[in-house]
């Protein structure tokens, strides 16, 4: 006998791509699914930079100007309680396991206890910006004041000696998926700056132009993606033989970069023109301009959906008899 009852789905929907609009005091969230922007959540400052929880759940917001951290349950899509780092903050980073935000101020880092979310005690260094390696043991701090890059041991919160060399005003870095090597932009020398982290060693500059800013590395590791503030481009750089490919035009001023999961696209905050220029990664071909918050400085993706699972809906019924 045929049976009719409905099989049910679960409907889920994709990741959200969200902005940092420092000069708005917003984050404004995007449908990767329709290129659309949602409505800005404010916040209580002024949104620099932004890392979302692997499970999705929270975004920690860097406030430049104020003396806390911005948290906001994406959930709801409201704000959520600040957590004070006692000096404005420039940049934050999440590490894997979704234990610890480190949180770039102007006196130095502050670990952050996710669970609690509580501040631990600082780290006093100097630094602009952070990447942890993908195994969670090492958080890089780079110093655009002092051209040097500074491991943290997560483990003991410990503070190493930086990379021998120098780097001429270091702006952002990307650590490759297998952790070995990092990616350093130059907004002066116009270049980006390989370092073997596990040798400790500078490597041979690869030319870009156009004053680099924004880096990110897609999550095969093939190809980096380096935004140029000058120009108005992003420049594809081939990470097997360090080659460029042709540059790739945004918006004005871009200042940011992300990509996707799966690797298909890539995110463009533009800070002069306001909006975000989505790129399809497997043609190098820019989208329409998605309209966001005033300033976009830094982008997030959310690891998948942070949303409550829909309800289930009723799919075609099984005729399975």
């Amino acid at each position: 006998m045929a049976d009719f009852r409905p099989t049910t789905v679960t409907s889920v929907p994709p990741p959200r791509v969200y902005t940092a609009d420092l000069d708005g005091g917003t984050v404004t969230p995007i449908d990767p699914a329709t290129n659309t922007a949602g409505g800005s959540i404010t916040v209580e400052g002024d949104p620099i930079a932004i890392a979302i929880a692997p499970d999705g759940d929270k975004a920690y917001v860097a406030d430049l100007f104020g003396t806390a951290v911005l948290t906001i349950d994406l959930r709801s899509g409201a704000p959520g309680p600040s957590i004070e780092v006692g000096d404005g903050s420039t940049d934050v980073a999440i590490t894997p396991d979704g234990s610890t935000a480190y949180v770039v101020t102007f006196s130095g880092v502050v670990p952050i206890d996710v669970v609690t979310n509580t501040a631990l005690p600082p780290l006093w260094m100097e630094a602009d910006s952070i990447e942890i390696t993908p195994d969670g043991t090492t958080a890089w701090a780079l110093s655009e004041s002092v051209d040097e890059l500074t491991p943290i041991d997560i483990a003991t919160n410990t503070v190493g000696s930086p990379i021998p060399g120098s780097i001429a005003v270091p702006i952002e870095m990307a650590i490759t998926p297998d952790g070995t090597t990092a990616y350093v932009t130059s907004a002066t020398g116009d270049v980006v700056v390989p370092i073997d982290l596990e040798t400790r060693t500078m490597q041979t500059p690869i030319p870009i132009g156009g004053t680099p800013f924004g880096i990110t590395i897609s999550p095969d590791g093939s190809t980096a993606y380096v935004t140029n503030q000058g120009n108005g481009t992003v420049t594809p750089i081939d990470l097997a033989t360090r080659t460029t490919a042709a540059p790739i035009h945004v918006g004005d001023n871009p200042n940011d970069v992300a990509i996707t999961p799966d690797g298909a696209t890539a995110y463009v905050a533009n800070l002069a023109s306001n909006d975000v220029t989505p790129i399809d990664l497997a043609s190098g071909t820019p989208g329409d301009a998605i309209p966001v918050g005033i300033g976009p400085t830094a982008l997030a993706i959310s690891p998948f959906p942070a949303v409550e699972p829909a309800t289930p809906v009723a799919a075609a019924p099984s005729f399975t008899g």
